[in-house]
């Protein structure tokens, strides 16, 4: 944030020029500097007005936007982001700007294909981890919000609902827990039809940890799941394609599913004959329960 000094001097000149030519555009650099003053109210009333007035001009919208999402008024801030990309396009700005709305919104899914859009722009890596960060702390605080709402509505903290017993008590029913560990999830995992082994490493290829009888291969299995998600993720490939979630790959003894997930991967060896339809079912449902996933 600027300096209260540098704001207010902002704020004069901005004031003074507006108040010589109200028709000037420097009402949306006015309305940022009261936005980073933290005269949210003030803002908005000023940039309402240059919009009147400049129903075009993008970077007016793209303050516009940034006022409402502080307002926490996520809806109408992404609807100005998509006036401000309309008239001016895509930049860096409205990418993060993007990023953030979805977070807010809890629409992660959209968040994380924001943040690869972004990273593959080459933008600041420091930037892409905050954003990252952010976006882990919320899935995991809607996580939590899920399992609580749960606990109130009568579900046993293990996930299930509790059963009457038929003297009036409840008692829980053993059910799997809402959320699970990796450990849990690649034992799983191992334990479905057709899968020969699975194999869990960080981005670079270190192998974290396995199952299954691949002990030998664990390196080699993972530096190829690697190499299959940065073919998948290069710039071209993303545009073309667009996000890739799933990758599988037929070779002549064996199918290869590789999942790329925050901060780290999957790759399951698995039989020719193994149902993928139900894999990827089964798969999703972990995920969603996997913790730091």
């Amino acid at each position: 944030m600027m300096e209260s000094a540098s704001l207010a001097d902002r704020i004069e000149k901005c004031e003074r020029i507006l108040k010589e030519n109200s028709n000037s555009q420097v009402f949306a650099a006015l309305a940022d500097a009261y936005r980073s003053k933290g005269d949210l109210d003030q803002a908005f009333r000023v940039c309402r007005q240059g919009l009147r007035l400049h129903p075009e001009y993008g970077p007016g919208h793209l303050v516009m936007a940034k006022i409402n999402f502080e307002r926490k008024m996520f809806d109408w801030a992404e609807q100005e982001l998509d006036e401000a990309v309309s008239v001016d396009g895509e930049t860096r700005a409205t990418q993060q700007l993007r990023v953030e709305i979805q977070i807010a919104k809890s629409n992660f899914v959209d968040a994380e294909n924001a943040i690869k859009k972004l990273r593959a722009t080459g933008v600041n890596p420091m930037m892409i981890q905050e954003l990252q960060q952010r976006l882990d702390k919320q899935k995991k605080e809607a996580r939590r919000r899920r399992v609580d709402q749960q606990g109130n509505n009568g579900q046993s903290p293990a996930g299930g609902f509790g059963a009457n017993t038929g003297s009036g008590r409840m008692t829980a029913v053993s059910v799997e827990p809402q959320t699970i560990t990796l450990d849990q999830a690649l034992h799983r995992l191992a334990q479905f039809a057709g899968v020969r082994c699975v194999v869990c490493a960080n981005h670079d290829g270190t192998v974290i940890d396995s199952r299954g009888n691949c002990e030998r291969d664990c390196a080699e299995i993972a530096a190829f799941g690697v190499e299959m998600s940065r073919n998948a993720e290069s710039e071209a490939a993303y545009m073309c394609l667009g996000d890739p979630r799933q990758i599988w790959v037929e070779t002549q003894n064996a199918m290869i599913l590789i999942v790329k997930l925050n901060r780290y991967g999957l790759v399951l060896m698995c039989d020719k004959e193994v149902n993928s339809g139900s894999m990827r079912l089964t798969l999703d449902e972990i995920i969603e329960r996997l913790l730091d996933s």
